[in-house]
């Protein structure tokens, strides 16, 4: 079949593509901003070194994270890692229970004062490192002093994300800071977070 050579030809308009163009061009880096993903920040080792001592977690490198408060953060997969320095600290339990409180409250968690929160559960111990947990924010704690050498200098460590990669964390930082291997009662008390408990649910 023939076309009929009288029917006029229809015109495409490109003036929607010269206009988004032109918007491009005139709004600069700003317009462009939106369409160029965040940098990803190389991973760095983690270590603790805001005091006189340090903490290296070795074999351990996560990516910086800019916008953690504290002498210094990291995202480790999931996990948010902060760590927080000071060279006169009478008491590292009520250290590390304030910085974990202040996590949680970040969180939107309702917390008790500082002087009441956490204070119903034991905290695992270890000769310069203590650990506890908050199974309803997901945050789990350490405080290590400086030992004999360096008694009041305490680090508050506080990790906030998903059980397993805590766990896994947790493993790694105890034995930089002891030595040793992690006991099971600080486990334990992972295990009672709120994402254990939900999955635990959806299987039964």
């Amino acid at each position: 079949m023939l076309k009929n050579p009288a029917q006029p030809r229809t015109r495409r308009s490109h003036f929607p593509a010269v206009m988004a163009s032109a918007a491009l061009l005139l709004g600069g880096p700003a317009a462009l901003a939106g369409l160029t993903p965040d940098p990803v920040l190389p991973n760095k080792p983690v270590v603790f070194d805001a005091l006189d001592f340090t903490v290296d977690v070795d074999g351990l490198k996560c990516e910086p994270n800019p916008e953690a408060e504290g002498a210094g953060g990291w995202m480790c997969g999931g996990v948010e890692v902060t760590h927080h320095g000071y060279p006169e600290i009478k008491d590292p339990d009520l250290f590390l229970r304030r910085m974990m409180r202040m996590t949680a409250v970040q969180q939107s968690i309702n917390a008790p004062s500082a002087e009441e929160y956490l204070t119903d559960q034991e905290p695992v111990t270890d000769d310069t490192t203590s650990f506890r947990t908050d199974p309803a924010a997901n945050l789990a704690g350490f405080s290590i002093t400086g030992g004999p050498a360096n008694p009041q200098e305490v680090y508050a460590v506080v990790l906030a994300g998903p059980s397993t990669q805590v766990a896994e964390l947790s493993t790694h930082i105890w034995q930089a800071a002891t030595g040793r291997e992690i006991p099971a009662a600080a486990l334990g008390g992972i295990g009672k977070f709120g994402d254990v408990s939900e999955t635990s649910k959806e299987q039964s």
